[in-house]
């Protein structure tokens, strides 16, 4: 194995980022075989069952989602940091902080975002495409409406037992293995072809929504996407926008958690910060700039 170590380093950054689109592409597809196999064996006729399967067999939705995040957003990023440098810990940004003061204002900076994510995304709601392009519209409207009930199918549980293997699967391994990917290795690609750093961040920052594929939360996702990629520039660790990014995804698995029977509550608590709360988003933007300074004065 250490024969591959470093064997294409010298490989130009446009190279390095085919490549590591290949090994997404691959790994992606590669996902999606093995947890149809492991749910269904070698039968091609249970395709067609094992689709069905996945909007309502909680249990083989998370097993596919995890199988799915390993091979997408794990493997391929690991794989080009071997192949593409001597030290893939570092090609990947995998140090320790210099001063772990940052990790706590980090994890605050992205709850204070949260009633400023719901005003991006009221914003967002509120964009319409041209009545030339309404079968679109509604094509995306169908998807995310399917990419929500898959969501709530894996979330909503009365075990405690599951709701431990929801926050590992949807908050620790997502965020591991999203920031690897997007931050670890597109952001330092992007790096080495483009001179600004502002660029390169809210590039990547544009490329993590949209491969999302919601439309509708395009815009708060930018904003997350482009913060976490400031935290890994001003930080210079990796572990500081993974751990921001699993307090994110955390929040929204908790808050599900706990309103799970009072659709009401959650939708006043994801409202917090629009409409008429409008002024809590100034607040917690005062709040985030705040934390922001604190991390740049302890980078």
């Amino acid at each position: 194995m250490n024969f591959f170590r470093g064997l294409f380093k010298d490989f130009p950054a446009p190279a390095q980022l085919v490549f590591l689109l290949m090994f997404v592409v691959v790994g992606s597809v590669a996902g999606t075989l093995l947890a149809f196999v492991l749910a269904a064996g070698f039968n091609p006729a249970s395709i067609q069952e094992f689709s069905q399967s996945l909007t309502t067999n909680a249990a083989l939705a998370r097993e596919a989602q995890f199988i799915s995040q390993l091979f997408t957003f794990v493997i391929p990023p690991l794989v080009c940091a071997w192949i593409f440098s001597e030290n893939a810990a570092d090609y990947l940004a995998l140090r320790r902080p210099k001063n772990f003061g940052a990790i706590a204002w980090a994890a605050l900076s992205v709850l204070f975002m949260l009633p400023v994510l719901n005003f991006a995304y009221e914003l967002n709601m509120q964009l319409q495409l041209p009545e030339s392009l309404k079968f679109i519209e509604n094509k995306i409207q169908a998807m995310e409406e399917a990419a929500n009930r898959a969501i709530d199918l894996i979330l909503n549980t009365d075990s405690m037992a599951v709701f431990a293997v929801n926050v590992f699967i949807v908050a620790v391994f997502a965020a591991f293995g999203e920031e690897l990917l997007f931050r670890g290795a597109l952001q330092t690609i992007f790096g080495k072809m483009i001179g600004n750093h502002h660029a390169v961040i809210w590039i990547v920052a544009a490329i993590f929504s949209a491969i999302h594929l919601q439309f509708y939360g395009f815009l708060p996702r930018l904003l997350l996407g482009a913060w976490l990629g400031y935290l890994l520039f001003y930080t210079r660790s990796l572990w500081v926008p993974i751990i921001a990014h699993f307090f994110n995804n955390f929040a929204a698995i908790a808050q599900n958690q706990y309103f799970k029977d009072d659709a009401a509550a959650l939708d006043r608590l994801n409202s917090i910060g629009t409409s008429d709360t409008w002024w809590l988003s100034a607040a917690s933007a005062a709040l985030f700039i705040f934390a922001a300074q604190k991390i740049v004065k302890k980078s």
